[in-house]
This record gives C-alpha cells, structure tokens and sequence, in this order.
C-alpha cells in the first residue's frame, strides 16, 4: 500500500500546474463547487415546483437536488472519516469551502458532483451520443484539474468518479413518493 501512495504522490506532482497556468483552472473549480450548484438547483427546484411545469420535468429537477444533497453528504461524511491530508504542494488559496471537510483531500467533491451529475443527465436527458461523450470527457477534465491545482492526489479523483456514479445510481433508485416527500420538505 505504501508504493501506491509514493506513486500517487509522485504523480501529484507531475501534474501540479503553476502560475498562470493555474489560475484558469480556478474557473473550474468555482463552476463545480457546491454552494452555486445547491442554491441554483434549489432556486430551480422551486420555480419548478411552484411554476407547476410538467410533473416529468419536476421529477428530474427533484432527482438533481438529492442527488447534489446525497453528493455533499457523502463526499463530505468519507472526507471526514478518512481525514487524507491534502498534497503537499497544495495552496490553501479557494476561500468558499467547508471548514471542516474542505480541509481534507479524500475523495475529491468536485469530482463525485461532476459524475454524479454525469451519470444522472445521461439517464434523465436524451443527449446525441457526442454530447454523452464530451460531458465525460469533462468529467476527466475536472477530475485532472483537482491534481493539477494541487487540491487532490490521483487516487482521490478516480474515486471520486467512481463514488459519484453510485450516487446517482441511489439516486435514480429512489422510489417517486420518497422523492417528492424528501424535495416538499426544503420548498
């Protein structure tokens, strides 16, 4: 076990970028943090709901919302359980996150959001086979960005997609009734 966390922090520094190279990445890494995604879903949820659009829009929406719920509580819960500090060369420099969760490495929570949120459009909207791989080709690309922003080691991005499509298979499993009972309580 120990040659794979010499690997996986070795690698982490491979792939570390530096100013200014770094500083695109930030972009990513705002655009796939919790706090737009819960508040934007949430807003959206309501409209949704209080809009009356068509109940197969309202269920989809309320699948997106506990899935990014499940997706905080999950990540956040195994971060605090495994506390892996984050890598060395990392720079505590992204000032909206959780004060305790944040301040572990393991599983990245962009990266189970990002595929969770993958795996829930591919089964929620008919997408062009294209679009379906490109939006995972994003995935991969958010999931290098965390190791190259210093925030993530390796292992923690790949379990993190790998965290991120069993949340949105719980997700998708929930019975309808459970749903809208869960998503009436926050609206």
């Amino acid at each position: 076990m120990d040659a794979i966390w010499r690997l996986d922090e070795e690698l982490s520094v491979a792939l570390r970028l530096d100013p200014p190279n770094r500083d695109y990445l930030f972009i990513i890494e705002w655009l796939f943090h919790g706090v737009p995604w819960i508040g934007g879903s949430f807003l959206w949820a309501a409209a949704a709901i209080g809009g009356k659009w068509p109940n197969d829009t309202q269920d989809k929406i309320i699948l997106l919302n506990i899935g990014l719920f499940l997706d905080l509580l999950i990540s956040g819960a195994l971060k605090i359980f495994v506390q892996r500090p984050r890598p060395l060369h990392n720079r505590e420099d992204f000032r909206y996150g959780a004060p305790i969760a944040d301040q572990f490495s393991f599983p990245s929570g962009h990266t189970t959001r990002v595929a969770m949120l993958a795996r829930l459009l591919e089964t929620l909207v008919s997408m062009d086979p294209i679009l379906n791989k490109l939006m995972w080709l994003f995935v991969g690309c958010v999931a290098v960005s965390r190791v190259s922003m210093g925030r993530h080691h390796p292992t923690d991005v790949i379990a993190g997609v790998l965290i991120g499509i069993l949340e949105a298979y719980m997700t998708l499993a929930m019975p309808l009734g459970l749903r809208r009972g869960l998503i009436r309580i926050f609206i």
